[in-house]
């Protein structure tokens, strides 16, 4: 198919620009391409003219002169936003700065049509900024490096502890700086005080959400298991005390210096010798105080023990806050769904599949009401 206009007349290879590689003076010759765009592509690399033309003859309608200069432009590199030193480029013939006074057409000035030799002098400006980095950190990400880079933030310490923050930036490898770029004309940015292992870091976190939650729950059966026996009439309470030492529990039980408000020798006896000093209101309340020290330091295996001899009923007790989604797994999270049969939207099933803790928390926060929460124990709280 002829795709050549009338204006576009066969030329003399004289009236060519000595920078065009054959296949672009041959379609000039044989009139498919115009003078005027022989000339834009005359200022390119051959390869890429090779390329260019290549394309430009498989299209149907053959861009006009004008959308072709706009094109080649957005695809330079703008050499007054690069980094790196320019002295090289003033008398390079790929700076539009040199291009041909004679040209019929031109390209705005100020542009460098090699991209490669830009983004070759730009990643060594990045390097230079890298062996400068490692002086002071122990890890620097490049640009070019696909893995995300965290911020060890306000953010990093709720998701990883501040102790945990505080030990990789002591000691961790991973722990430094990151350099982010997207090219030659774009700026270098320096991020310091990042952890550049997204895996190592979602690891942690998943750590850390995993140890909030065993603390939550030991929390949660503790005052459970005390909110019980404090209820307890009088008879039943102290059959209670006698389920509780009958353990043999190794954790100072009496403590007299905190129930009593004196002092004393930490141990039953002593206890007890305080005890006979108070009147019956009095001893009671100690005795209560006493036991709530007790369950409040006593092992985790002991606590579900009397959970189970008195058969808490956590559900009556306690009430799943939202908040508690943030920390659970995914695994915990879908157990929940099952639990409630709560109804699951395209989003939240994606969110799923794709292990989207994040997506799934958000949607179950926004999804559950507080009459479903009400009643329900999520099956890693249950003793």
């Amino acid at each position: 198919m002829d795709l050549i206009t009338s204006s576009r007349e066969p030329n003399s290879r004289l009236d060519l620009p000595s920078t065009l590689v054959p296949e672009v003076e041959e379609a000039v010759l044989a009139a498919r391409i115009s003078r005027s765009h022989a000339t834009l592509l005359g200022l390119l690399r051959p390869q890429v003219q090779r390329q260019a033309i290549e394309e430009l003859l498989l299209m149907n309608l053959l861009p006009g002169v004008g959308e072709l200069k706009s094109s080649i432009e957005s695809l330079a590199v703008d050499l007054s936003l690069v980094s790196f030193v320019k002295d090289d480029c003033e008398t390079c013939q790929y700076n539009t700065d040199n291009q041909s006074a004679q040209a019929d057409v031109k390209l705005a000035k100020g542009l460098c049509l090699n991209g490669s030799c830009a983004t070759e002098k730009h990643d060594a400006v990045l390097e230079e900024k890298r062996i400068a980095l490692l002086r002071q950190y122990r890890a620097v990400q490049m640009p070019a490096e696909m893995q995300r880079f965290i911020v060890m933030d306000e953010h990093a310490q709720a998701d990883l502890g501040a102790q945990t923050v505080s030990e990789c930036h002591a000691a961790c490898q991973r722990y430094g700086a990151a350099i982010t770029n997207e090219g030659p004309q774009f700026p270098v940015k320096v991020v310091t005080q990042v952890c550049t292992s997204s895996a190592c870091y979602a690891a942690k976190a998943e750590k850390h959400r995993s140890e909030k939650l065993v603390h939550y729950r030991n929390t949660v059966w503790r005052r459970a298991l005390a909110a019980h026996v404090h209820s307890l009439q009088h008879v039943d309470f102290m059959r209670a005390m006698i389920a509780i030492l009958a353990l043999g529990w190794k954790c100072n039980p009496a403590h007299p210096e905190k129930v009593l408000g004196v002092d004393g020798d930490h141990d039953l006896a002593s206890f007890m010798r305080k005890l006979d000093e108070l009147d019956a209101k009095q001893a009671s309340a100690a005795i209560r105080k006493a036991l709530a020290l007790m369950i409040e330091e006593a092992p985790e295996h002991q606590v579900t023990t009397l959970l189970r001899h008195f058969g808490v009923q956590l559900s009556t007790l306690w009430v799943m806050p939202k908040t508690l989604l943030g920390n659970m797994s995914m695994v915990q999270l879908t157990e929940l769904i099952e639990d409630l049969k709560v109804d699951i939207t395209e989003p939240a099933q994606h969110a799923i599949r794709t292990g989207d803790r994040a997506g799934l928390v958000s949607y179950l926060t926004e999804a559950l009401t507080k009459t479903q929460l009400t009643g329900y124990v999520p099956r890693f709280i249950r003793y």
